[in-house]
């Protein structure tokens, strides 16, 4: 017996040495191998910002033409006539200085004019920035609510029987089958004038209720009934006297008989009667039974008129006195209540009875999340938001060079106020010179043509700068004049102007002048004209930007990075060069990764590099 347990202690320990390196190795082994981490398409979750072009704005600055206005002032005399050679300086007419004041005023409102028009511009475009796309509009949402489970009232309704908290009518109690309501509870409800509901329930399942108004509970009867048995003590008297043979077989020679024979009086009788039956009436109420029991009643037919009857008594009768089955006489159906009218009714409350309802304890809503007032929120798609901020930003960008255009007639109208003189801007000759009576102000009054190409000026950021070379051709169309041509960059400013010549970019970014040369020496465009350019898209990857998820980046002090795949299909870190921000989700890349890579999900703990991984069509975050 001893050499068994020995066996047995070493077979367990045996066990458990071998359970603890098992555990201890599959640790180990959990620890030596990461899990499996998904990667995804960088095409999936890309993006090329339709918004995103490479116009910019431009305006021809200078050229073979100057086309000199007619303004308000009076004109003192014209220096001038078609097809004179003129240099740039000469005089070409005079104002009268007094009448010129008018023109610098007007100038002046023209301005604020336009100052006012391009803030409300720009606070146009704030919008479209701001407002929040029909995509980020919020969702629908779903909600259990638990309601908890059907309580119901387990034991007899009695008087301290606690309700259920969610009464409509003051009282409250949901039975089952077998639940009786006891007398003292109806009387103490009758008493009370409260009002009770009593829910009639097969399982979780209603089929209707008895709505108990305690103040129409009925009261106590008060009945006046006949107590049943003859009073025919003077009937027995008269049969004994009548019947002597009966005392000829008394052994004992009893008197009664003689008395009997001959006493009629019925009075002693009657006194003996009543004695007995007062000692049996209640207690309660002496004084009634007294009154009722001197009481004679018509005798009943068949009766002889001299014969006692019985005597009447007034009894209470209270309908609450028997507990009650608020069941009783009621059949539960699929469709509702059948009731068998066989069963004595009680008149305690009124039975409503409905289509079954089984109780639901989960309850599934939906939050719509919506805000009450979006105001102009999620009423535009991203594209259309952008689509409107990049058309109101080439308006702003014409507005800019209006006004640009009107602070520099301003300062021209300056100069002619002082003097009077209008001056030729380039070498050239009079080509067109009108009547001043005839033409309206604002009209062309001369026309100075020269000989050297138009010069297209560019409003470049300092974000596209570098990209810009002395050669570079670009292409660029003139809303005035409908034409549509080329030029060549020949020079680069490096002193930045003031305000912004752009759209889709940083409103921070400083904008600098390029200058290049209209190709077309024989196209015909004025001076001031609003020009759209599209410049070459390059990058430094040399492929155009696109833009990825922010949560796909992360940072370290080296730089922004992902978790890419390589060649051998496990995770590395991959360095990239990011551009601008969209939607405050979106970012561009400039370089490190192509559309063809695998990126993942670059979060978690296992999530490093070394990782093996698999591939997926989505992130499943």
């Amino acid at each position: 017996m001893a050499k068994w347990k020995k066996r047995l202690i070493a077979g367990i320990l045996t066990l458990a040495l071998l359970g603890g390196l098992g555990t201890g190795g599959y640790y180990i082994w959990k620890g030596n191998h990461t899990e499996v981490i998904e990667v995804f398409p960088v095409a999936n979750v890309s993006e090329q910002y339709w918004g995103d072009n490479t116009s910019v704005s431009g305006n021809i600055s200078s050229g073979k033409e100057q086309s000199v206005e007619l303004r308000e002032g009076l004109i003192d005399h014209i220096n001038v006539k078609e097809g004179d050679a003129v240099s740039k300086g000469d005089v070409l007419l005079v104002y009268d200085t007094t009448s010129f004041q008018l023109v610098l005023q007007s100038d002046e409102a023209r301005i604020a004019v336009m100052e006012s028009t391009i803030e409300r511009k720009k606070e146009e475009i704030t919008k479209y920035y701001t407002l929040k796309p029909s995509e980020w509009a919020p969702e629908p949402t779903e909600k259990t609510i638990d309601h908890g489970a059907l309580k119901f009232t387990k034991s007899t309704i009695d008087v301290g029987t606690k309700s259920l908290p969610d009464g409509a009518y003051g009282l409250l109690f949901r039975i089952q089958p077998g639940i009786k309501v006891t007398s003292d509870f109806l009387k103490w409800l009758r008493k009370s004038g409260k009002t009770a509901e009593i829910q009639l329930y097969e399982g979780d399942t209603m089929f209707g209720s008895y709505i108990l108004d305690g103040s129409q509970l009925p009261q106590p009867e008060t009945r006046i009934i006949d107590d049943g048995e003859p009073d025919d003590s003077s009937d027995d008297s008269s049969d004994d006297s009548s019947g002597d043979d009966s005392s000829g077989d008394d052994s004992s020679g009893d008197d009664s008989s003689g008395d009997d024979s001959s006493g009629d009086d019925s009075s002693g009788d009657d006194s003996s009667d009543d004695s007995s039956e007062e000692s049996s009436e209640p207690e309660s109420e002496p004084d009634d039974s007294s009154d009722e029991s001197s009481e004679e009643t018509t005798p009943p037919e068949g009766v002889g008129a001299g014969t006692r009857f019985g005597k009447m008594q007034t009894i209470t009768i209270d309908p609450l006195d028997d507990d009650w089955d608020p069941f009783e006489g009621l059949t539960f159906t699929g469709d509702g209540v059948m009731l068998d009218m066989n069963v004595r009714k009680h008149n305690f409350g009124q039975l409503i009875t409905c289509t079954p309802m089984t109780y639901e304890r989960y309850e599934t809503i939906y939050i719509d999340n919506f805000p009450e007032d979006p105001g102009e929120n999620y009423m535009y798609s991203r594209k259309q938001l952008a689509e409107m901020a990049e058309e109101a930003e080439k308006d702003l960008v014409g507005l800019q060079l209006d006004l640009r255009e009107l602070n520099l007639t301003y300062e021209k109208d300056k100069l002619i106020g002082k003097t009077g003189e209008v001056k030729a801007e380039i070498d050239g000759t009079i080509t067109q010179l009108g009547d001043p009576s005839a033409l309206s102000t604002g009209e062309t009054l001369m026309t100075v043509k020269g000989n050297e190409n138009y010069t297209l000026t560019l409003y470049i950021s300092e974000m596209r700068l570098s990209t810009m070379q002395p050669g570079m051709q670009v292409n660029a169309f003139s809303y005035e004049s409908g034409n549509a041509f080329t030029a060549t960059i020949d020079e680069i400013g490096t002193t930045p102007l003031e305000g912004s010549y752009g759209w889709n970019e940083n409103p921070n970014n400083s904008y600098f002048p390029v200058y290049a040369k209209v190709d077309d020496p024989e196209i015909q465009m004025s001076i001031g004209e609003y020009c759209e350019v599209t410049l070459p898209q390059t990058s430094e990857s040399g492929v155009i930007g696109f833009f990825i998820p922010r949560f796909c980046i992360r940072k370290d002090d080296s730089g922004s990075y992902v978790m890419k795949t390589d060649e051998n299909g496990l995770l590395k870190k991959q360095y990239v060069k990011t551009g601008r921000i969209l939607w405050g989700e979106q970012i561009e890349i400039l370089a490190g990764i192509s559309s063809e890579d695998y990126i993942a999900f670059p979060y978690g703990k296992t999530v490093r590099e070394g990782a093996a991984t698999k591939q997926v069509d989505y992130p499943s975050y």
